[in-house]
């Protein structure tokens, strides 16, 4: 059984008993593509437990967000929302493409008489890297603009929501070591990424890697094909590639004969999603050397996700989630250039997998279960004048 991964756990207070807060949750919803969207639900059961909870969700796909009529469509129906006197705290979930919620964090932190706000950053050490990128900018020639006024002007723009916020929540205690390094003045919080448990189905013979990828990305598992060192009855499922990237992928397999053993999800609903997870033997998130620096310290939702499917995961993504692969048993695959065996291994040994998938669910339903992330969040209730990042209070054992 994976341990518990909570130092600092005070119940309830009084206050928050009696007069629990009334709740604004501002996030992206189903069916955005966004990964915050696969996560909203669980964060919404979590901060049910603390008090009444109204969404304020974007359906729309991430990209829509970065459209100005989306910033000032969410500002004025945020300002509505808190102006009817029925909101005592407003959460706000903010990512890669978050615009809209960014600049309508602006502004309910500057109005004399607004609510708490709570800031959830999911890539950090950024809020949003480009907070300046308006879709106006994200075409050709448009975009070194826009990335120059977001390493300017939006950089001044999120520190100054950093000290503003009341709280700013990550999900690793690395991204909120990072987050209180960047702004000394803001007040940080790790919590666990909430996730539920994905449905119990027959596994198949599927080695998994989903979200965003490339086909450099992939290349050490479709080495490890390749090579034949993987189980003949295993095939290889990707998630959503560009066609360009699916191509290269596909050549590489029928150029060996594999083909067959090939598959591509495309883009898939949150229902089509889990059970891509669900029905995966193993799941695999890795990152190329040519991957992107940025938000190295946040939480990586694919191998949560993996995790709560009750997949062996492998992995060599050392950014916010790669401790809970240490806590939960799960395979951590280093930079030694022995994938494919360790791979072949994994996978030839039955016993091996379902020890990892028992050890996967206990560690998802002991530390990230929305029932225990509200406890995390009733914690920091509970002390709202805590100051800048302590990695005393409260900490997510062995993450950073």
């Amino acid at each position: 059984m994976a341990r518990t991964c909570i130092e600092w756990e005070p119940g309830p207070s009084a206050v928050a008993r009696n007069n629990p807060p009334r709740i604004l949750h501002i996030t992206k919803v189903p069916p955005s593509d966004s990964g915050i969207a696969r996560h909203a639900g669980a964060f919404d059961r979590a901060l049910d437990q603390i008090g009444p909870r109204e969404t304020l969700g974007l359906a729309v796909d991430a990209a829509g967000t970065q459209r100005l009529r989306s910033v000032v469509k969410l500002a004025l129906a945020a300002r509505r929302r808190v102006r009817s006197g029925h909101v005592d705290l407003v959460v706000v979930d903010l990512s890669g493409r978050a615009l809209a919620e960014l600049y309508a964090a602006c502004l309910l932190c500057a109005a004399r008489r607004a609510p708490r706000v709570w800031l959830v950053a999911h890539d950090a050490p950024d809020l949003v890297g480009a907070s300046m990128l308006f879709s106006i900018f994200d075409r050709r020639g448009g975009r070194r603009v826009g990335m120059a006024l977001s390493g300017s002007i939006g950089r001044r723009v999120e520190r100054w929501l950093l000290s503003s916020a009341d709280m700013v929540l990550t999900f690793s205690n690395m991204g909120a070591q990072s987050l209180s390094a960047r702004c000394s003045h803001s007040r940080v919080r790790p919590i666990p990424l909430p996730i539920d448990r994905l449905p119990d189905l027959p596994k198949d013979p599927a080695v998994y890697c989903p979200a965003r990828l490339s086909a450099d990305d992939l290349d050490p598992v479709l080495t490890a094909f390749e090579t034949g060192s993987i189980p003949s009855r295993f095939r290889l499922r990707v998630g959503n590639l560009s066609e360009s990237e699916r191509h290269r992928v596909e050549q590489r397999f029928r150029a060996v004969g594999l083909g067959h053993r090939l598959e591509f999800t495309g883009f898939l609903d949150q229902a089509g999603l889990d059970r891509s997870y669900a029905t995966a033997t193993a799941v695999i998130r890795l990152r190329s050397r040519t991957s992107s620096p940025a938000n190295l310290a946040a939480a990586s939702g694919p191998i949560l996700s993996g995790l709560a499917a009750g997949c062996a995961v492998a992995s060599n993504d050392a950014r916010g989630s790669a401790a809970c692969l240490d806590i939960a048993g799960v395979n951590l695959v280093g930079e030694d250039g022995t994938f494919a065996e360790q791979l072949a291994q994994l996978l030839a040994d039955p016993s091996r997998l379902n020890r990892l998938a028992v050890a996967a669910r206990a560690h998802v339903e002991a530390t990230h279960a929305p029932a225990r992330v509200a406890r995390y969040l009733q914690a920091i209730l509970d002390q709202p004048n805590l100051g800048r990042f302590d990695s005393r209070i409260p900490v997510i054992d062995g993450s950073g």
